[in-house]
Formats: C-alpha cells, sequence, structure tokens
C-alpha cells in the first residue's frame, strides 16, 4: 500500500472515529478548534488541530498537508475562528509555512513528533480581532 493510500485511509478514519472524541475537549488545552466554512457548501465546521500561540497569532502543523479541506476553506475564506485554551480568537491571514521555519514555537516533544512524522508544512495565521468571524 503506497504512503499516500495508507494517509488517506488514516484521514478518513480520523475523521469519521477520532476526531468527534477529540472534539469534546479540543480547544482547552493543546488541541484547538478550527471554526470554519465550506468554500461550496457554506456550511459550518469544526476541527481539531493542534494550534501553538506565537507573538502575533498562532501555527498550526498541518498533520495530513495542505490540501485537507479544512485548511483549503480557511485559505479561501481567508480568515476563521480558532478556539484555544478557550478562547475564541479571530486569525487571518493564512499562510503555508515549512515546519523548520517555525520549529522555535512548539516544545521538544511535539518537535521530535514533526520531524519523526515528517510533517514539513504549518499554517501561520495572525490575530486579528478586525476580523469578522467565520461562523
Amino acid at each position: 500500500m503506497s504512503d499516500r493510500r495508507r494517509l488517506y485511509g488514516v484521514r478518513k478514519f480520523n475523521k469519521r472515529v477520532f476526531n468527534p472524541i477529540i472534539l469534546k475537549f479540543a480547544g482547552k488545552r493543546i488541541y484547538g478548534v478550527v471554526h470554519h466554512k465550506g468554500r461550496k457548501s457554506g456550511r459550518a465546521y469544526k476541527n481539531p488541530v493542534i494550534a501553538m500561540p506565537t507573538g502575533d497569532g498562532f501555527v498550526i502543523p498541518l498533520t495530513y498537508g495542505s490540501d485537507t479541506d479544512w485548511c483549503l476553506n480557511a485559505r479561501a475564506a481567508g480568515a476563521f475562528t480558532l478556539e484555544h485554551k478557550g478562547v475564541m480568537h479571530q486569525v487571518g491571514e493564512p499562510e503555508l509555512i515549512d515546519t523548520a521555519t517555525v520549529a522555535s514555537a512548539f516544545p521538544g516533544w511535539l518537535r521530535f513528533l514533526l520531524r519523526l512524522y515528517r510533517i514539513d508544512q504549518c499554517l501561520r495565521v495572525k490575530s486579528s480581532p478586525s476580523l469578522e468571524p467565520a461562523d
């Protein structure tokens, strides 16, 4: 089985099984919740992510790559709401960036996992109270 096919299977499983469980406590600790709208349907969605604060926003490792629906939706909209540690943040200016460039934003154990699983891209977003909520 190819790596791409295996990754698709893991993504599908997590979307149906793991994500609904994680969403019950996401947004409280290291996990964040991306609240976004579908770029075609306009429907509201929530996705658990790892979100690390930076000086001017957040960095989100793209565990499954930049072609996931939530990432495509966020980039198309240019802004979304990120729930982190119980606080809703309006974020925007989503930018794909190499993980190595922002590695210092992550604790050592997470940097290790990012290298181990070859997660080489992150989405960097900037906080802005003036942005309209995504949902």
